[in-house]
């Protein structure tokens, strides 16, 4: 088991980190996340390592790490952790540039050897083994029993205190900080998906999140009750992220982080400059004024309508259509996705986005199209189908938003949509969000 943490320092000095647990001997890249743009000590807190327990090797040799296990984990149909279409792009491009190093992967023969405890949920990878591997050709150990299934030998597995714990996992160690730790303002979908649903109805019943960001953890909730009690009906999450949609989104990733690493210095100058104009209680033209400046650097545009207080922004939605043709494609797409939500949608270019098939339709010819763009399309999409009472769509684009977020505040007036729909759609009582209990 290797857990191998690669860091990559910004020109401000804060650090970009992907974390790859990597099961050499079977599962691959068996859980991964990132963090983007933190301090170097503010990281080494979240990521809970000591520093005293990490070596620091080559990044060839991380690199092969890496992707020795993602490889040998795949020739037996086992995926990487869903997160590693994120992370994989804080890595150098698996090519010929980085030189090819030998890591032995499997047992003393090379075959896979799964080991696990009693509460993995391992049948799915016990059949990939029989399918792929073939019996006899791999090895299945439950370490919390001490006991080879397939080969009886009792202390062939050995826990040793400094290795990771199997039960340990980084979404466990997620759900056990709790959801107070995101901050107010930061929770959004594809954060409550990774908890566990008694933490969120806790999270309810103790009043541990402001008011907004309950409504989003009500609306996760009734999602789950259509999952238990509609099964079939919504899209497995595999299936989602094997979508053409979807996968447009993946191979545009790299793109977008590329855009929002740029221009760092520039983008502070201009955050200080939105935070005068807040503090001033600026009207809507002077903040118009101040995105259509940067209209050149769609991260600075972006960052500052999304500063724009909700006590202006609302109101003044139509004017901000009026200014719709000097802003960029994520500014443009936010501005429609709101204009839905008020029911001001006059402008033409909304229902060009509102009946495209994908977001390269409506900007035909635009080459830096990219996975944010493709985020935010969806969220257009995702509130004209709950406008128009469209379930199979409604269905879908969540599907999409529940993976990747939604980002900003109108994600609050999203959830509130989504959050009566669903309530309708289950004939529920608003009240009644809850997931009942249900006998084993």
């Amino acid at each position: 088991m290797a857990n191998v943490v690669v860091m990559r320092k910004h020109i401000n000095g804060n650090i970009t980190s992907g974390i790859y647990m990597v099961d050499l001997f079977c599962l691959g890249i068996k859980d991964t996340f990132y963090f983007f743009n933190e301090p170097e000590e503010e990281l080494f807190e979240k990521i809970n390592i000591e520093r005293s327990y990490l070596q620091e090797v080559d990044y060839t040799l991380a690199h092969n790490i890496i992707y020795a296990g993602r490889d040998f984990a795949l020739e037996f149909d086992i995926q990487p952790h869903k997160n590693f279409s994120i992370t994989k792009f804080i890595l150098e491009e698996d090519n010929d540039a980085i030189a090819v190093l030998d890591i032995p992967a499997g047992d003393e023969n090379g075959n896979p050897h799964l080991i696990v405890n009693s509460s993995y949920n391992y049948s799915p990878v016990l059949e990939k083994l029989k399918k792929h591997a073939g019996e006899g050709n791999y090895t299945f150990t439950l370490d919390d029993n001490d006991y080879d299934e397939e080969e009886g030998d009792e202390d062939e597995w050995e826990n040793d205190e400094d290795d990771f714990d199997e039960e340990d996992t980084w979404d466990d160690r997620e759900d056990e900080e709790s959801l107070d730790d995101i901050e107010p303002g930061y929770l959004d979908f594809n954060h409550v998906s990774e908890f566990e649903t008694d933490s969120l109805k806790d999270a309810l019943e103790e009043h541990i999140r402001e008011p907004l960001d309950e409504i989003i953890i009500k609306t996760e909730l009734l999602w789950r009750r259509i999952l238990e009690e509609k099964p079939g009906l919504i899209a497995t999450e595999e299936y989602v992220r094997n979508t053409k949609e979807f996968r447009r989104y993946e191979d545009k990733i790299d793109q977008w982080i590329e855009s929002s690493e740029k221009n760092l210095n520039e983008r502070e100058k201009a955050f200080q400059r939105l935070k005068s104009l807040v503090h001033k209680d600026a009207g809507i033209q002077e903040l118009i004024n101040l995105i259509s400046q940067y209209s050149f650097n769609e991260t600075i545009a972006t960052m500052i309508f999304h500063g724009i207080p909700m006590h202006v922004l609302l109101p003044s939605i139509e004017e901000l259509q009026n200014h719709f043709s000097k802003f960029p494609p994520a500014v443009q797409l936010t501005i429609a996705a709101y204009s839905i939500v008020l029911q001001k949608e006059s402008y033409d270019k909304h229902q060009l986005i509102t009946k495209a098939k994908t977001v390269d339709e409506v900007y035909k010819g635009t080459k830096y199209i990219h996975a944010y763009h493709h985020k935010c399309f969806w969220f257009v999409k995702a509130l004209s189908a709950l406008q128009h009472d469209d379930q199979q769509n409604i269905l879908y684009f969540h599907s999409l938003l529940r993976i990747v977020g939604t980002g900003g505040h109108i994600k609050y007036l999203y959830a509130a949509r989504l959050n009566e729909w669903l309530s309708k759609f289950m004939h529920i009582d608003e009240d009644t969000f809850l997931i009942p209990e249900y006998e084993e």
